[in-house]
């Protein structure tokens, strides 16, 4: 039986281990697990949020162009991707363009709960 293929995530995790245990001080690998935002735009109001204080002068800003396509050509190699920040990401269109792109291997993190298309 032929050795199968590994996913990038999996080289990557691999390649870690191989630098760490070799003392590599110019790492190639990455994190596992990556954690972004595109944007700060949130379409909720919750009470215990400094976004929504009496007074907040956070601008609205949305990450765009290089930085962001830097981040989703590092998914396939992440084992698990989180979405986080003062935001809310399901108002991103995006967001759903890089669910159904099937580059994750496992989205998650302490506080995301599982999207739907996982709860098999």
């Amino acid at each position: 039986m032929a050795p199968t293929e590994l996913r990038p995530n999996q080289k990557n995790k691999y390649r870690a281990l191989w630098e760490f245990a070799n003392g590599v001080a110019h790492v190639k690998s990455i994190p596992a697990s990556l954690q972004m935002a595109k944007s700060n735009t949130c379409n909720f109001k919750c009470v215990y949020c400094i976004d929504h204080r009496v007074g907040n002068q956070i601008p609205r800003t949305k990450l765009e162009g290089a930085g962001w396509q830097g981040l989703v050509e590092l998914i396939p190699r992440c084992s698990e991707l989180g979405f986080h920040g003062i935001s809310e990401f399901f108002v991103d269109p995006g967001f759903f363009e890089i669910q159904r792109s099937g580059r994750i291997s496992r989205f998650g993190g302490e506080d995301h709960a599982p999207l739907p298309s996982q709860m098999v």
